[in-house]
């Protein structure tokens, strides 16, 4: 029994790639056969957020058990975090920041404030945690400092 070219074109396009199915049924056929995956660049990326929400998941479980050093190095520490999204990092520059403030390391909380600005400059904390005696003031005087000075846009439009 002789198979009809629709369903032997397919397959053949998939055992010669697509460079064959486009001389062999046109383009329209190379992009019905070739199923769109991701690339390897996307699986890579799609690895490391995966891996970096453990790691944050990790480090936010340590600092509800009230454990801020342990917080602090599991964040510090964690690599994947630090190429992930922007959420995520930011996230953790919160973490960090509220550890080291509850550890009393001012300077290391406003720090890690201000890192979150700086790549996230919408940042902001909900009311409560704006509220709490600790950190609260730490991270006002980081979004004041912030908000003074001028943005890498207009820096860069000054130099020219």
């Amino acid at each position: 029994m002789k198979m009809p070219n629709l369903v032997v074109l397919p397959v053949l396009c998939l055992v010669l790639g697509i460079s064959a199915c486009s001389v062999l049924g046109g383009k329209d056929s190379a992009k019905a056969a070739a199923p769109a995956g991701p690339t390897p660049e996307q699986l890579r990326q799609a690895s490391i957020q995966a891996d970096a929400q453990q790691e944050l998941q990790r480090g936010v479980a340590r600092f509800n058990e009230g454990d801020y050093r342990s917080t602090i190095e599991a964040l510090s520490g964690a690599i994947n975090i630090w190429h992930s999204d922007v959420p995520t990092q930011v996230s953790a520059h919160k973490y960090l920041a509220f550890s080291y403030c509850l550890t009393k390391q001012k300077v290391a909380c406003k720090t890690e404030f201000e890192k979150a600005f700086k790549i996230d400059p919408n940042f902001d904390l909900t009311v409560a945690e704006r509220g709490h005696p600790i950190w609260g003031p730490v991270f006002m005087r980081a979004k004041q400092s912030q908000s003074a000075s001028p943005a890498p846009q207009a820096l860069a439009t000054k130099a020219h």
